[in-house]
């Protein structure tokens, strides 16, 4: 998300097909994006590859994604991050997904967090929008079939 002059990444893959936990910041000024600087990765080294991140309130909120190249590693994690001046301290939330997704999509709208399909841990295409009242950090996931 981009935020405070500033645009995060979170996870991803590297080259040799490993997931990576590392946080990346880079400054926006002008259409122009600065140099890429890592800050602190996600919790407890949790490696995510295709998780996917939104914002609200200054925080970046980061769910499930695969810890390994493949979607039967999903994982139903909720990282809560606060953004300042390119760094972000997180936090593990005690709520999580009520299924371990990968590849799947998120949303804000009036006051609450959408996660729109993606992959179970079976590698299966989901069609189910999950969604949580996002005021506070204890998320609780609705899930309703599309």
């Amino acid at each position: 998300p981009i935020y405070n002059g500033y645009v995060y990444l979170a996870g991803g893959q590297d080259s040799g097909g490993a997931s990576l936990s590392t946080v990346h910041s880079a400054t926006l000024s002008n259409g122009t994006i600065g140099s890429w600087s890592a800050t602190n990765a996600l919790p407890s080294s949790a490696t995510r590859r295709a998780p996917t991140g939104i914002l609200y309130n200054g925080r970046f909120i980061v769910t499930g994604g695969s810890t390994n190249a493949t979607a039967s590693n999903g994982q139903s994690n909720v990282y809560s991050g606060l953004l300042s001046n390119g760094v972000v301290t997180w936090t593990t939330l005690s709520n999580s997904l009520t299924t371990a997704l990968s590849d799947h999509m998120a949303g804000v709208s009036n006051g609450y967090m959408y996660i729109f399909g993606g992959r179970n841990t079976s590698g299966t295409r989901q069609s189910t929008v999950y969604s949580t009242p996002i005021a506070t950090t204890a998320f609780a996931f609705n899930a309703s079939k599309t």
